[in-house]
């Protein structure tokens, strides 16, 4: 090891880190509280190179501790993953009196171009870079790029700070000295949700033109909040009884519904999903209104469909304003945290306490988690209750996790949609050992709330989230990728093993977790929300898991638009308890999603083109089906499960089909979505 960090020329002062990780450990205490900004300004992120030289533009494979959870610096990438974030107190010399946040670096360039640091993306995202030798600081909102450039280029140490400020400006300073500024009238003043990247672009085109990673020695990044982390203090809230129960939203990431135990699943082993859905109530007709993460997420958090939180494509956040489950919580005197993946924004519109410990990055190849921090949390205080996101990143690409040698590709049962060749099973035998990844991961979980005797007064929700990155599942408006695997465990109300076949969607649970935390209490305080008036497009279901009724939801919605992760293709959908309809607004073109169609890491698809072009039907059939839809689709989905079988031009099947079509235009007028037009590059 010493030889090749000689080689490198990689100088590591062990003590100056080990002095960095005390004093996180030293503040550790006072950080897990909620917080609320002040007027002085907070650091959240921080790494000190010592002026490592990167060389080949990596970090020669470095690593450190912070806050007990190990990080990485990935060898020829230098990313930091979500787990790097830290929050520690410490004022600063710069005016900070009206300042969102800001960034700075301190750096001897090599080259005179490449990206110093970055964060976020096309959606939100801002990069401190060189160009030509001279500095810049830029921004992207809503895919549209603003930045500022120093006059002059740079040599020799150099300290760049880049900020956003209150009233909207973007500012660059250059050895304290401000060399440039631009006020951007819609600029967002929270930060992106995503961890920083140091020493090059994320690949998501947050600097334009693209440029190469940073090129020189570093010594410091450093990002900067506005507002100090100051603890926050909760309403008094009537009390009854007993203690509101805690609300535990556990969600999996990419998991199809069909390959779960409890819902007929036949390839892989989930006991531990089956054992919660035995203790509580499995519901078989949840759907989310999309099948991508962000705005799913998003929606299940707000209320709101994805047109009205303005989160109707991946990646983007809500509106500015936006109001969530956690403001609404945390005025029953409820403490909200987040642990694991986040995919929510803005920021101010989802204020949780962000708990360490679990990966956060869901394309990480590697899951290296603790639950030590999510322990803490809920035991912090025993009369407060609380509600926790548990966000796990299996089974999302890129497949890498669990034991594949439990599985026996020639036995597994494919979707009869998909094409059967030996990369499509060993892509599928990939996927699955990461199913039983999670079953694993969540009974480790869910045998915590029993070591801290939590269990009896907790209430548990476990989702799936949407289909797999196969083809026909995630990206699309079809039962499989929409349709969700929900359990709810909730002991001495819902009855142990029951089932419901009623319609609940995403945009529910937030009025049935507020009727949950209500449930035998005292009138709740009616300010800063009235909580019995709220403006949602869900209802709550609270009399289903009560046993009251096994009716809810007459309808779910659909909505699919495909930028980023491909050209325009925007869908709709509407179902009923029998029946799905499906609108492709453009039908004329191609559906391409770069993930399945263009990503060389999955084979599969590659394989079902090979087979298509040597004359395979199924093959032929199967991409047409993907790639090239009819305007409409109508299934029947008691009969055809699996919707492969279009009714649209069954004369039978006429007036279901009218109906459906002004079911869907009624919901769109009424959520103002105007179709085609919210599905085009900005």
């Amino acid at each position: 090891m010493r030889d090749a960090l000689h080689r490198n020329k990689a100088i590591f002062f062990v003590p100056l880190l080990l002095c960095f990780f005390c004093f996180c450990l030293s503040i550790q205490a006072t950080e897990n509280q909620p917080v609320r900004p002040r007027a002085t300004e907070g650091l959240i992120f921080e790494f000190l190179f010592d002026y490592m030289p990167l060389r080949d533009s990596s970090f020669a494979g470095h690593s450190f501790t912070v806050e007990g959870s190990r990080q990485r610096l990935q060898q020829g990438r230098g990313v930091f993953d979500g787990n790097t974030w830290i929050t520690i107190e410490r004022s600063s010399a710069f005016d900070c009196s009206h300042v969102a946040w800001r960034v700075e670096a301190e750096i001897i360039p090599s080259a005179r171009d490449g990206v110093i640091m970055s964060q976020g993306g096309l959606n939100h995202g801002y990069s401190l870079y060189l160009k030509d030798g001279r500095p810049g600081f830029a921004v992207r909102l809503e895919g549209e790029f603003h930045s500022v450039m120093g006059p002059t280029a740079i040599s020799g140490r150099t300290f760049l700070s880049g900020a956003i400020t209150s009233d909207r400006r973007l500012v660059l300073q250059v050895n304290g000295e401000t060399v440039a500024e631009a006020t951007v009238p819609d600029l967002i003043l929270d930060m992106p949700v995503d961890p920083p990247v140091v020493g090059f672009d994320t690949n998501r085109g947050v600097v334009e033109p693209l440029l190469p990673p940073f090129q020189g020695k570093m010594n410091r990044v450093a990002v900067y909040r506005g507002g100090r982390a100051e603890p926050l203090a909760r309403p008094t809230v009537p009390r009854g009884e007993n203690l509101p129960p805690n609300i535990i939203v556990i969600i999996s990431d990419d998991l199809c519904v069909m390959e779960v135990g409890a819902y007929g699943g036949v390839n892989v082993k989930t006991p531990r999903l089956d054992a919660l859905a035995a203790q509580g109530m499995r519901f078989e007709r949840c759907y989310a209104p999309v099948a991508m993460c962000v705005p799913l997420r998003n929606t299940l958090f707000t209320g709101l469909f994805p047109v009205r939180t303005g989160s109707y494509r991946n990646h983007q956040y809500c509106r500015p304003g936006t109001i969530s489950v956690v403001q609404y919580l945390d005025q029953l005197g409820y403490r909200s945290g987040l642990a694991g993946k986040i995919h929510v924004g803005p920021r101010a519109s989802f204020p949780f306490e962000m708990v360490p410990g679990l990966t956060r990055n869901c394309v990480s190849a590697t899951d290296d988690y603790t639950f030590e921090y999510v322990k803490e949390f809920m035991t912090r205080d025993r009369n407060e209750p609380f509600f926790l996101k548990v966000g796990l990143i299996q089974p999302h690409a890129p497949w890498t996790l669990g034991d594949r040698s439990v599985f026996d590709p020639e036995k597994l049962v494919l979707q009869p949609h998909w094409v059967d060749t030996p990369e499509t099973r060993r892509s599928f035998v990939n996927y699955l050992a990461e199913v039983a990844f999670l079953d694993n991961q969540v009974g480790e979980f869910l045998d915590i709330l029993d070591d801290l005797d939590l269990t009896d007064n907790t209430v548990v929700l476990f989702l799936s989230e949407q289909g797999a990155q196969f083809p026909g599942a995630k990206w699309t408006l079809w039962d499989i990728g929409v349709r969700n695997a929900a359990m709810i465990r909730w002991s001495g109300v819902v009855e142990p093993g029951s089932v419901s076949g009623a319609i609940i969607q995403y945009v529910d649970f937030v009025p049935t977790f507020l009727d949950i935390a209500r449930r035998g209490q005292p009138p709740a305080p009616t300010e800063p929300f009235d909580l019995d008036n709220l403006d949602l497009c869900g209802t709550s279901f609270l009399p289903l898991l009560e046993g009251k009724t096994d009716v809810h939801g007459k309808y779910a919605f659909g909505i699919h638009n495909n930028i980023p992760e491909g050209p325009p293709y925007p869908i709709r959908s509407v179902r009923t308890k029998q029946f799905s309809y499906i609108r492709n607004l453009l039908p004329e073109e191609q559906y391409i999603n770069r993930w399945i169609q263009l990503d060389a890491n999955h084979e599969y698809y590659v394989s079902w083109r090979r087979a298509a072009e040597m004359g395979c039907e199924h093959a032929i059939g199967a991409i047409q089906r993907n790639e090239w839809r009819p305007a409409e689709e109508l299934y029947d989905r008691s009969q055809d499960p699996w919707e492969l079988n279009n009714l649209v031009d069954c004369p039978d099947h006429q007036e279901i089909l009218q109906y459906l079509r002004e079911v869907l235009d009624d919901w769109m007028k009424q959520q103002n979505d105007p179709g085609t037009a919210l599905d085009v590059r900005n």
